[in-house]
């Protein structure tokens, strides 16, 4: 059997980072290294998880919650797990956002301004006890608080 290689030798192409480090089973997605995780998959009423629960699967995985930290991540998240999760659509996901201090931040330490418009409306309340973000995919596709403190889904990141 004869074999044949192939070379192929892209000049002045720059891939990102994130391409190198990301996962088969994870997706790319405006430059972010993600996995969009139900639990278990199709199942709408299975055991949800608290937003611990779900950093610790991602930490599992080699990553942590995902940082959604601008509206066109947000919308191609959202677009990506309407068209490939719909058991997902309108159910809450965690993400990797939280309030520490009375401050709302991502994992990666960068901060969630309160009158950003990725907020879902009257959200966020810093009179809640909620500390955990969640993205909802559907019409809106915004971020909000988890009264429930529980989730079916959640996004990891390899960062």
């Amino acid at each position: 059997m004869k074999t044949t290689s192939v070379l192929l030798l892209m000049v002045g192409v720059a891939l990102p980072v994130a391409f190198a480090n990301c996962p088969a089973t994870f997706v790319v997605l405006s430059g972010s290294c993600l996995k969009i995780v139900e639990n278990p998959p199709g199942a709408v009423t299975s055991p949800r998880l608290s937003w611990q629960e779900a950093r610790n699967k991602c930490k599992e995985m080699g990553a942590d919650l995902a940082v959604i930290g601008n509206e066109a991540l947000l919308r191609h998240v959202s677009s990506h797990m309407i068209k490939h999760f719909p058991d997902l659509f309108y159910w809450s996901t965690w993400v990797g956002g939280l309030r520490q201090n009375g401050i709302w931040k991502w994992l990666n330490g960068d901060r969630i301004s309160v009158t950003s418009p990725m907020w879902m409306p009257n959200n966020p309340s810093n009179d809640s006890e909620d500390v955990h973000v969640r993205l909802v995919a559907g019409a809106n596709d915004v971020l909000r608080l988890n009264q429930a403190q529980e989730a079916i889904g959640y996004i990891c990141e390899v960062r």
